[in-house]
């Protein structure tokens, strides 16, 4: 589709000197280019709480919908699957530390599996994890955790995760947990750079993971050659 786009475009540069052609057409290529690595990327879908809350009580929970289920999370960690069109549901749990409740969940359907992120937190500290089920018995295959609290949503781009955290970067293998990077100790509180993330772009071989810095309000940056997942810089 890429290659037919470009085409049409080289049509119509008959008269356009040779050096614009070469300069136009180099854009398209990287247009192109970028379109490729963006095209086949996953994003989680954010369970929503059923209403504004700092600390969620037990009468709380939150939902994420699927075409074919939708999920309702529980702050005690109890997770119900409910089944578009029957009345089949399923239960199962995540696993928390004693005192603590869910603050925030997203899910995502890839293949056969379910991806989970969520934050729990004990109203003063708090802890985030990656865990994948199985979509159909919903047995737990693996969990990664301790990735801090304000996790950012949750990307799936050919077979690894990209998920970031207060100071934390990680780049987790999807078939079994184990860390392709972990970029830790990020936050640095005299600038207030990377408290947070908001965005993961791809370009070729390179990620490039976004912060807002709460002062300045200037982007700051990690960038990382995805091919080799070697750090290049840290921009902030």
């Amino acid at each position: 589709m890429i290659f037919s786009f470009i085409s049409r475009e080289e049509s119509l540069l008959v008269k356009i000197p040779d050096f614009r052609k070469v300069l136009v057409c180099s854009i398209l290529f990287l247009i192109g280019q970028n379109i490729l690595s963006q095209s086949n990327i996953q994003i989680s879908v954010k369970a929503i709480p059923n209403r504004d809350f700092s600390l969620p009580t037990q009468s709380d929970y939150f939902l994420a919908k699927f075409a074919d289920c939708t999920y309702k999370v529980k702050p005690n960690g109890l997770v119900t699957k409910y089944f578009s069109n029957t009345s089949d549901s399923i239960k199962f749990s995540l696993a928390l530390l004693k005192g603590s409740v869910i603050e925030r969940a997203e899910f995502n359907h890839i293949g056969n599996f379910l991806i989970i992120c969520y934050t729990e937190t004990d109203g003063l500290d708090g802890d985030s994890y990656v865990a994948k089920f199985d979509l159909q018995s919903l047995n737990k295959i693996w969990v990664y955790g301790h990735l801090d609290v304000n996790l950012s949503r949750l990307i799936i781009r050919n077979n690894f995760i990209y998920i970031t955290s207060s100071g934390n970067v990680a780049k987790l293998d999807l078939s079994n947990g184990n860390e392709a990077l972990r970029l830790r100790n990020l936050y640095d509180p005299g600038k207030y750079a990377f408290n947070s993330f908001y965005d993961i772009i791809f370009n070729g071989d390179t990620v490039i993971f976004l912060s807002k810095n709460g002062i300045s309000n200037r982007v700051d940056k990690v960038i990382v050659n995805d091919r080799t997942n070697k750090l290049i810089t840290i921009d902030k």
